[in-house]
C-alpha cells in the first residue's frame, strides 16, 4: 500500500483527492473501501471503520474513483472543518485482508470560522 501524499492541507468548501496504489498479488479482490481512521464507536470504545460511501456525514460529498487496477482515489467535495482526519484505504482478497492499522493520509481542512 502506498499513499501518494501522507499529508494534505485544503480549504473549507474546496475538494480534495486522496490517492493510493495497492497490490493483491494477482489474488482477486472481494471488497475495498475508504474510511476515517479516528472515528470511534462510542458504545464499544474501539475504532470502527465505516465505509465513507455509507457514512451519512459524507453522503453526496464523496466519490471513489478507480482509474486503473491497483489504484484508488477518494474524492471529498465541499470540505468541512470537521473533515480533518486520517483517511485510509482497505481491501480484502480471497486470501488476506489489508491491515487497517497502517497509516494513511492525514487531511487538514483550514478556513475562517463564521461568527
Amino acid at each position: 500500500m502506498n499513499y501518494m501524499d501522507r499529508n494534505i492541507c485544503a480549504f473549507k468548501g474546496s475538494s480534495v483527492d486522496i490517492s493510493c496504489s495497492y497490490s493483491s498479488h494477482s489474488d482477486p479482490i472481494t471488497s475495498k473501501s475508504w474510511f476515517v481512521a479516528e472515528r470511534e464507536d462510542v458504545q464499544l470504545y474501539r475504532p470502527q471503520a465505516v465505509d465513507l460511501l455509507k457514512d451519512p456525514e459524507f453522503t453526496d460529498r464523496v466519490q471513489v474513483l478507480d482509474p486503473e487496477p491497483g489504484r484508488s482515489t477518494l474524492r471529498i467535495m465541499n470540505l468541512r472543518l470537521r473533515d480533518s482526519a486520517q483517511y485510509r484505504f482497505t481491501f480484502k482478497s480471497q486470501r488476506f485482508e489489508w491491515e487497517r492499522s497502517f497509516p494513511g493520509t492525514t487531511l487538514t481542512v483550514t478556513g475562517t470560522e463564521e461568527h
